[in-house]
């Protein structure tokens, strides 16, 4: 165990419930205090991409960060803790490349409070779309955001943890968990808060801002579908900028100034399965 410290309750305020009924087959026996059980590896899962540069659908898929990650994930915790730190790390322990994001940042900031928020936070489940080549199953994820939000991917990829989940589902359970991390920030204004996720995640997190970020979880459709710039690594910046008025934008970790308050969506490190190279670890690192 890194010398950061364990769950607990110093955050009493948390509940995860999604605005949108779970499916009965999630229901009520969610639990965002623990990890989801896992199971072991074995030793005929190779996470190394066949073809190398070509970018693979992960959505549930447990696949570890490349030493590459592991860089970021010390970059990122290095660049929150000279500019003053973050006062929580939060994620899903369950996926191994964001516990490894979630590490590298409380290995640099030992006295955050780190917390597992189980499947909140987790990409999109997309079922037996998942491990395949993105760009052949584009078209079929983007048909599934703009034709057919309430239809589930079927099947399962050769390392997925979930079942698929319609894009509504996924929609409501991640901007439900954002908005409770919102309303915590606010009664806590001077918290700064870690958040690891995934590209789908910040895409929809952008997507919710560019709507307006109502209760509501209306998005900006075509946003959503457009193909995103957020590298592994990529950390954005959500907090008040004017009365209650939020806004999303860059976290600009080279800046100098102390860190200001705020949600920090940090996106995992490398995986072999993410297409070609990330230049985010090399800018903290000028």
């Amino acid at each position: 165990m890194i010398g950061h410290k364990e769950p607990g309750s110093t955050f009493p305020d948390f509940d995860f419930t999604s605005p949108l009924p779970a499916p009965a087959a999630q229901g009520p026996d969610f639990d965002f205090t623990s990890p989801l059980p896992s199971t072991p590896a074995g030793p005929d899962l190779d996470f190394t991409s066949p073809l190398p540069g070509i970018d693979y659908v992960r959505g549930s898929s447990d696949v570890p960060e490349t030493a590459e990650g592991r860089q970021q994930a010390d970059d990122i915790g290095r660049a929150f803790a000279s500019r003053g730190g973050v006062d929580l790390i939060i994620g899903n322990r369950g996926l191994q490349r964001v516990a490894g994001m979630m590490d590298g940042i409380a290995r640099w900031n030992p006295d955050a409070q780190v917390l597992d928020s189980g499947e909140v936070f987790d990409p999109w489940h997309l079922g037996g779309l998942e491990g395949q080549a993105t760009e052949d199953v584009l078209p079929e994820m983007q048909r599934l955001i703009k034709d057919a939000p309430d239809e589930a991917p079927a099947g399962r990829g050769p390392h997925s943890t979930a079942d698929g989940e319609s894009f509504n589902h996924f929609k409501g359970r991640w901007l439900g968990g954002l908005r409770t991390l919102i309303r915590h920030s606010m009664r806590h204004p001077s918290k700064k808060i870690a958040l690891v996720t995934h590209y789908r995640g910040l895409k929809l997190a952008e997507s919710w801002a560019r709507a307006g970020m109502s209760a509501s979880d209306a998005i900006h459709t075509g946003h959503m579908l457009e193909k995103g710039t957020n590298e592994p690594g990529t950390v954005l910046r959500l907090a008040p900028q004017m009365s209650d008025k939020w806004s999303l934008g860059n976290a600009h970790l080279r800046q100098s100034e102390p860190l200001k308050p705020g949600i920090y969506i940090a996106r995992h490190g490398k995986t072999a399965w993410n297409g070609g190279p990330s230049r985010v670890s090399a800018m903290l690192r000028r």
